[in-house]
């Protein structure tokens, strides 16, 4: 048993088993290498039958390695926290360079540095905009119209400029290329190892650009994943669709309302994520079957109420109650509980007053209070 590090390699097999503390948590299916320091820097952990499944996790969460399993440092709940593998913010490098590291086709990809999830995009004024060096030990000025290269050659010039929302720094820019045949990449302002006065230069090759995300207006990106949605075979029904709300800011999707089942939502965002300019996927989709789980939950936790026979069904959020109550006012009560959970959009109350439990209520109270009242 060895303890992980990021300059061991020979010892990251793809395929091996991953475990968490408590129990397996799934395969190897890829390394993410830092070309710059030339080790690896996440794994990407397949979680299941689905791709939409595989988690990135950093490097510094394996706590030990063996020829034939990873441990990682997490609980499986833990793990599900780590984001999933979007193949959109990775590059596969060469096969030259995957045959020189020891990995075959795709089992090693590089980070394209993914913008944040909240970016404000700012025109780059003729006076610039202040961006830390990859070192951050000093800042530049990014303006528009700087020329931008790689170590390959000419990219293009800056056209806008990326900032977090957040801290207000200058995290990202957006390069024009080309003039008849134009394109407009997203390019991680910490590739930078040179910004001068009228240029920037990147530490990346041509491959690596061209695979960067392109940058595309929200109105164009929207209308692009409401199309690709109503296009989907899963969702020709209409019914899904026409249940689901689609918005862009900054290039990231929110994807809101409801669905009938757990795989549909799954693949609305995998179908999102494939449109061209996307950014990152916020899946907000609410499935029925998730749903009914909830508004149960919420029912049988309540000590207000005593239902019996509970049953919950869902359809793209209208929720209907099955089962037997004492009285009405524990069958409106029920249906305020429910009508609370989130995502549910009307309740269907079935619910019938079974007068039997109101009798055995009062029933089993006097019996309560007779034993009390026994010396």
């Amino acid at each position: 048993m060895h303890t992980a590090t990021p300059q061991t390699r020979a010892e990251l097999r793809i395929g091996s088993e991953v475990l968490c503390h408590d129990r397996p948590a799934g395969r190897l299916e890829r390394v993410v290498f830092s070309p710059r320091q030339g080790v690896v820097t996440h794994l990407v952990i397949h979680r299941g039958l689905l791709g939409h499944q595989d988690r990135v996790v950093p490097f510094a969460h394996v706590a030990t390695i063996n020829d034939e399993r990873i441990v990682l440092d997490l609980t499986c709940e833990e793990l599900e926290q780590f984001p999933t593998y979007d193949p959109k913010a990775f590059s596969i490098p060469e096969a030259e360079w995957q045959a020189a590291h020891g990995y075959g086709p795709e089992q090693a990809v590089v980070s394209l540095g993914g913008a944040p999830a909240e970016l404000q995009r700012l025109p780059a004024e003729r006076s610039g905009v202040l961006a830390p060096l990859a070192d951050e030990t000093a800042i530049a000025v990014v303006s528009e119209g700087m020329e931008v290269v790689c170590r390959d050659g000419r990219v293009g010039r800056v056209a806008l400029v990326l900032l977090d929302r957040q801290t207000h720094h200058a995290t990202h820019i957006v390069v024009r290329q080309g003039w008849l045949t134009r394109r407009d990449i997203i390019v991680p302002l910490d590739w930078a190892v040179e910004i001068s006065e009228r240029r920037i230069v990147l530490d990346a090759r041509d491959w690596q650009i061209e695979q960067l995300p392109d940058y595309r207006p929200d109105e164009e990106i929207a209308e692009d994943v409401r199309q690709a949605l109503y296009d989907a075979p899963q969702f020709h029904d209409g019914a899904d669709f026409f249940a689901m709300q689609v918005s862009v800011r900054d290039g990231v999707v929110t994807l809101r309302g409801n669905v009938r089942n757990s795989v549909r939502r799954i693949e609305a965002e995998r179908i999102a994520r494939r449109v061209r300019g996307v950014i990152d996927v916020r899946n907000e989709l609410l499935a029925d079957d998730a749903l009914e789980l909830l508004v149960a939950q919420a029912l049988r936790s309540d000590g207000r109420l005593q239902i019996h026979d509970l049953v919950v069904t869902s359809m793209l959020g209208l929720v209907r109650l099955h089962g037997r109550v004492p009285d009405a006012q524990q069958r409106e009560l029920a249906a305020q509980v429910a009508r609370h959970v989130t995502g549910v959009q009307a309740i269907d109350n079935q619910l019938t007053v079974d007068p039997l439990l109101a009798r055995a209520r009062t029933e089993t109270s006097s019996s309560a209070t007779q034993l009390e009242a026994e010396p």
